[in-house]
């Protein structure tokens, strides 16, 4: 089984909150409003996304400024976002850890890309 203290720490218990990270882990210190957000990954339930990123800004991975949302890059968490594109690009690793947050029992089934 996959395990990653970094996602348990940062309460990354969802498929949705995998791939909002990634999201805007992609895209450096550029901030969003959450509209933007909500089109960005095509996300229609506004609330969840609200949901999710109040959670994460609480664990200090997402900042929110003047109602625009950020990832907040730390030497931990570049770390441990790159290891975790590394382990996108295996199938088995990836199936791996996908199967390890669905036994978080948390979020929607929205498989990051």
């Amino acid at each position: 089984m996959f395990e990653c203290p970094f996602l348990t720490s940062k309460r990354i218990d969802s498929f949705h909150k995998l791939g909002l990270v990634r999201w805007l882990y992609t895209r450096g210190c550029e901030e969003f409003a959450i509209q933007e957000l909500a089109d960005s990954l095509f996300i229609a339930d506004l609330s969840l996304l609200e949901r999710s990123l109040t959670e994460l800004s609480a664990t200090g991975l997402v900042e929110c400024r003047t109602g625009r949302y950020r990832m907040v890059h730390s030497p931990e968490a570049d770390y441990c976002m790159d290891c975790l594109s590394e382990t996108f690009k295996d199938p088995l690793a990836r199936q791996a850890l996908l199967n390890s947050i669905s036994s978080f029992g948390g979020g929607y089934d929205v498989r990051p890309g």
